[in-house]
């Protein structure tokens, strides 16, 4: 693990972090969904996300990489000022890594720097990145995702 794995998808070379075998196809699967228009079974990731996390108990540089995998993509919605979309693979990123959380509430999921960073830049509290990743943890937690309900989270 900590490895780089390159391939190319339409094109386009693309350098992610190896993390495992079984992840490792479904995140080039991942890429090839976005980029190439192929098709993901997202339960066989999100599976494969969940083992991932069984097997990197307390390990938040793993846990880093894991969620640094997914900024190819996150990247290319942000360029393209797709906020939705960047919210989604957000989504997409944080969901096995919260019920993960739920089977195991004595340990946390580094959540990674990018998540926290985008936060910042997309609701545009840069001096408040704790209360927003707070806001964000209990808007996903209550399947909220609009802007008015984090307006009420931030008294706003």
């Amino acid at each position: 693990m900590g490895a780089k794995m390159r391939f190319i998808i339409g094109g386009h070379t693309i350098e992610l972090t190896r993390l495992g075998s079984s992840i490792d196809d479904l995140f080039i699967a991942l890429h090839s969904a976005h980029f190439a228009n192929q098709t993901l079974d997202l339960a066989k990731f999100e599976k494969a996300a969940l083992e991932f996390f069984d097997k990197n108990i307390d390990k938040y540089t793993s846990h880093d990489s894991y969620f640094n995998n997914f900024t190819v993509i996150w990247n290319s919605y942000l360029s393209a000022r797709n906020f939705n979309q960047a919210e989604m693979i957000w989504d997409m990123a944080l969901t096995p890594a919260f019920i993960w959380e739920s089977k195991n509430p004595s340990k946390r999921i580094h959540k990674g720097t990018e998540y926290g960073q985008w936060a910042c830049d997309r609701y545009g509290y840069y001096r408040q990145p704790i209360s927003v990743l707070n806001c964000l943890w209990r808007r996903h937690l209550n399947g909220q995702r609009d802007q008015e309900s984090f307006d009420k989270c931030h008294g706003n």
